[in-house]
């Protein structure tokens, strides 16, 4: 439902009902899984009662092409089938094997999220904004178990956690302001958030450092084109770890990406491309996080680092 007014407000009130279950049906396979049976683990059913989520959003619309905006959404996240009941044995990659086994006993995580924003369409070009808060109730997170013989992993209710933020954008194109630079464009976009587990006041490790990504493109009236991009990552720095799980802190990178192409005709178009030109050594947090979950703690270690210089060439087909 959608309430508009006159003055450029609108009001969209929302709500959503949920009812879930699981309900596993054992197969040999199953039961023969080396994983299971070392566990002694047998599957379980899950159910919940029906859930009733609402939302809330508030538009107020300056222009056509100017807004601001105001969210709220009530979520809810149950346990999904493979944490409930599955198992995952990675191939050994040292002298100990990694499992993540499942959680019979997890409960449905819930939260409360908020968000405040802009958006805004330029000449030539876009604007956006937003922040946001979200506040979670029996947050599911990934969780090492203490095990003398494997890495076992399992996914636990950690408590209350809270995660605010931002993200921003901004592209235009560059011509209108310097006749010389008609063809050319720029961007930039960026994000940042942060997250605590309120119950310990640990940090809440598996958010991803500070990103930027700018960029400046040229696309011809020939039906040519290229674009260098810019990718800086901040470090993971020893505040923002809980070092309890043993993660070690990465450095920050700068990676920069060139992409060129050249349309054919009306369907295809062919694309070739060099990323990290710089060769630059740098580490995703997502996989750096404790090794990576392959039996290595050291998030710098080699087998974490993300490829050296690299290219592609493609061709794309649009019908």
């Amino acid at each position: 439902m959608e309430i508009e007014s006159l003055a450029g407000w609108v009001v969209t009130p929302s709500m959503r009902i949920d009812k879930y279950e699981v309900t596993p049906k054992i197969d040999q396979a199953f039961l023969d899984n080396p994983s299971r049976m070392r566990f002694r683990f047998n599957p379980v059913h899950y159910e919940n009662d029906p859930v009733i989520s609402p939302g809330l959003s508030i538009l107020r619309r300056m222009d056509s092409g100017n807004n601001f905006y105001f969210t709220y959404n009530r979520g809810i996240r149950n346990p999904s089938a493979e944490e409930l009941n599955g198992f995952f044995e990675h191939p050994p990659t040292s002298d100990r094997l990694v499992l993540i086994r499942p959680n019979p006993k997890l409960q449905e995580e819930t939260s409360d999220s908020f968000e405040i924003g802009a958006q805004a369409r330029l000449d030539q070009g876009s604007l956006s904004f937003a922040f946001f808060k979200n506040f979670y109730d029996d947050f599911i997170k990934l969780e090492e178990e203490t095990d003398p013989n494997f890495d076992v992993y399992t996914n636990q209710n950690v408590g209350k956690v809270r995660i605010h933020g931002f993200e921003f954008s901004f592209e235009r194109k560059l011509g209108n302001w310097i006749n010389s630079l008609d063809g050319f464009g720029a961007g930039l976009s960026t994000s940042w958030s942060r997250g605590q587990n309120v119950d310990d006041s640990q940090p809440l490790d598996t958010i991803e450092p500070w990103q930027a990504i700018f960029f400046i493109d040229y696309e011809s009236e020939e039906n040519w084109g290229m674009r260098v991009t810019g990718t800086h990552r901040s470090a993971k720095k020893v505040e923002d770890l809980d070092l309890t799980k043993g993660d070690s802190p990465i450095a920050g990178s700068l990676v920069i990406d060139w992409l060129g192409w050249i349309r054919l005709n009306q369907t295809f178009r062919v694309q070739a491309g060099l990323n990290n030109l710089t060769d630059e050594k740098y580490f995703l947090w997502s996989s750096a996080r404790r090794g990576g979950f392959h039996g290595v703690t050291n998030s710098t270690a080699e087998r974490n680092r993300q490829p050296g210089i690299n290219g592609f060439l493609s061709l794309r087909a649009s019908f």
